[in-house]
This record gives structure tokens, C-alpha cells and sequence, in this order.
């Protein structure tokens, strides 16, 4: 339930594992609480933050090796003695899911109260709270151990072998003056599926004035929009057939 800071502030939030009355943008909070998941986007966590790290590092190198196939990843599952967790991430990975899907999907998380917002920042979320954080460090702890495996030469010979480079799809926007720009890659599969309206969510980085940051693209019924960090909006319902198109290595 909502409730008051000792100040009578608002934006407090109850911890539905041990009660206690939050104010997570005090700075506030018990030892229970995560971060925020805010249209759709986990924001304010530190371990948010370390996690995606090495997210986004996996991520790169799954796709570099092609792991959208099936076939790779059996060989790779046969020589790395991989177990269902590890193969679960590579695939994940390999199809470019968000750091948020997938700390959503592998983590117990509890919510708060639900919160809409209706002033120019508008938008919705809740606060997310997880009884054992240690469960996002054994997750940490799998991600770098998956990476060291990929990293020695023996893995990318093992997946390439007898394979020629995958053909990929790289599709750009800008926005800002076109000061700002992020592009992602996407299998010719899952670009032939996006041109015909399937929703697909995909993580990555735009550039603007030389810094990196990390943005989210959302397809859906052959519209496009991009959201940055800390809900902000950089591209909305753009149609895909406007995006700038060119094929990748």
C-alpha cells in the first residue's frame, strides 16, 4: 500500500516480503528492493546495471557466432557440456532479448503497487522487490562463465566450423536533428516477420555527441519505437518501411 515518509512525503511503497515503507526515490529503501520497472524498463538498480553489463556482452558475441541456429548451439551445448540454464541464455542472447525480459524472466521478483503518472513525464510502473538478491549474483556469476567459455578459440571453432559468415540485417534510426542515431541487427528471418507486423523487442546503444546509451527497440505491426534510459522517448510508432536498411556481415 501507499503510504507517507516521516516528512509527509508521497512516493512511498510497501515491501510485500518484510512491510516495511519504502521511498525508493529518497533513496529509502529495505533490503528487499530491486528497482523500478517503468513502462516496461527496469530503472534505478545497481544490479540492474552491473547485470546488463554483461548482458549486453553475451549478447554481441552470441550473435557474432550465429547461436540463432540451432544447430551451433547443439554443438556448443555437446562441447561445453552446457547445461538447460547456460543453453537458455545463449538462446535468449542470440535472439537479442532485453536486459529487462530476461532479469523478468529469470528472477522471483515481487511488485509494489502499481503507479500512473499523468504529467508530461507520464507513464506507468511499480517498485520490484526480490527476497534473495544473491539469485541475481549466481545469474552474474553464470553470464561470466558463459563468456569465458566463448572466448577460447576452441568455442568459435567448434561453432563456425563448416559454416559460412550469417548474413544480417542492419536497420538505423535517427532522431534529434539527426544528432542522435542507434542501429540494431536482425536475422533476414526476423526482419521478413517485423515487415509483416510480428512484435519483437530488441536491446542495444545509440550515440549522440560521442557517449553511448543504452536504448530498447519495439516492433510491432510494422511500427517501430525506440525508448531510452530513464523512459525517454526517442523514437514513437515510426514505420519500419522509414527505417534506414542495409545488410551486415
Amino acid at each position: 500500500m501507499k503510504g507517507l515518509t516521516p516528512d509527509g512525503n508521497e512516493g512511498t511503497d510497501e515491501c510485500p516480503i518484510c512491510g516495511r515503507i519504502n521511498a525508493p526515490g529518497e533513496c529509502d529503501s529495505c533490503e528487499h528492493h530491486f528497482g523500478s520497472l517503468w513502462d516496461g524498463e527496469i530503472i534505478n538498480s545497481d544490479l540492474f546495471d552491473e547485470f546488463e553489463k554483461l548482458w549486453d556482452k553475451l549478447t554481441e558475441i552470441a550473435q557474432n557466432l550465429g547461436l540463432e541456429s540451432s544447430v551451433k548451439i547443439k554443438r556448443l551445448r555437446k562441447h561445453l557440456q552446457l547445461s538447460k540454464s547456460c543453453v537458455s541464455l545463449l538462446e535468449s542472447a542470440a535472439e537479442g532479448e532485453s536486459t529487462t525480459a530476461v532479469l523478468l524472466a529469470k528472477l522471483d521478483f515481487e511488485e509494489g503497487d502499481r503507479v500512473c503518472t499523468g504529467s508530461m513525464l507520464s507513464g506507468e510502473g511499480v517498485e520490484l522487490y526480490l527476497d534473495d538478491k544473491s539469485e541475481c549474483q549466481a545469474l552474474n556469476e553464470l553470464v561470466r562463465a558463459l563468456l569465458q567459455a566463448l572466448s577460447q578459440p576452441e568455442s568459435f571453432t567448434v561453432v563456425t566450423r563448416g559454416s559460412s559468415p550469417r548474413r544480417k540485417i542492419a536497420l538505423t534510426a535517427t532522431w534529434g536533428n539527426d544528432d542522435a542515431d542507434s542501429t540494431v541487427k536482425l536475422s533476414p528471418k526476423t526482419w521478413r516477420l517485423i515487415e509483416a507486423g510480428a512484435e519483437h523487442t530488441r536491446g542495444t546503444w545509440s550515440y549522440y555527441e560521442g557517449k553511448r546509451y543504452h536504448v530498447t527497440w519495439h516492433f510491432q505491426s510494422g511500427l517501430v519505437s525506440i525508448n531510452g534510459e530513464d523512459g525517454m522517448e526517442c523514437v514513437k510508432d515510426l514505420p519500419v518501411r522509414e527505417l534506414f536498411v542495409s545488410e551486415s556481415s
